[in-house]
């Protein structure tokens, strides 16, 4: 995404200044909390909250959708805005940089070489994926181990299939 289509948050962020606390209070990281229940599975705890749920409260109280919308549109709730929303001005720059932190360590872990192509893959789809910055921090990191290990299992034949292919040696090699 361009330095460009970042901007057009610029007003999503001033009518959260403008609203936080006066109007809508802080909420002291409740917009964090699927963080927390993100790792149980489904099939364990079939009502669990939905990651979804931060950027629907977030899109009604804002006055971006109504009530009736929740569930037939959807609606982004960006890192920096959640930030400020949660801990006001003072929050916001630790809570960046952790989050800086987290996208360094994921660019890091498959942004290398021995990560092969695969970790390439793994990590365009993690960082283009439709909720990645533009969504709640919920909806961007609640899965995140569980993503990358199931993009990992998928890409796991294509690499043994990489492996067994016999090796090509180069053009002004002797054999």
């Amino acid at each position: 995404m361009s330095g460009a289509t970042r901007v057009e948050y610029l007003p999503v962020l001033a009518r959260v200044v403008a609203t936080t606390p006066d109007s809508i209070p802080y909420q002291d990281g409740r917009t964090y909390s699927y963080l927390i229940v993100a790792a149980v599975p489904r099939i364990l705890w079939p009502g669990k909250p939905i990651a979804q749920e931060a950027n629907d409260w977030f899109g009604v109280s804002y006055g971006y959708i109504t009530t009736g919308q929740v569930g037939q549109t959807m609606m982004g709730m960006p890192h920096l805005v959640e930030a400020y929303i949660n801990f006001g001005l003072l929050g916001t720059l630790p809570l960046m940089g952790l989050i800086g932190y987290v996208y360094a360590l994921l660019d890091r872990a498959l942004n290398r070489p021995m990560a092969g192509e695969g970790g390439m893959a793994i990590l365009a789809a993690m960082m283009l994926a439709p909720n990645a910055i533009e969504s709640s921090t919920a909806a961007s990191f609640g899965g995140l181990v569980q993503n990358i290990a199931a993009l990992a299992l998928l890409l796991l034949p294509f690499r043994a299939w990489r492996h067994q292919r016999p090796a090509t040696s180069s053009p002004g090699a002797q054999r």
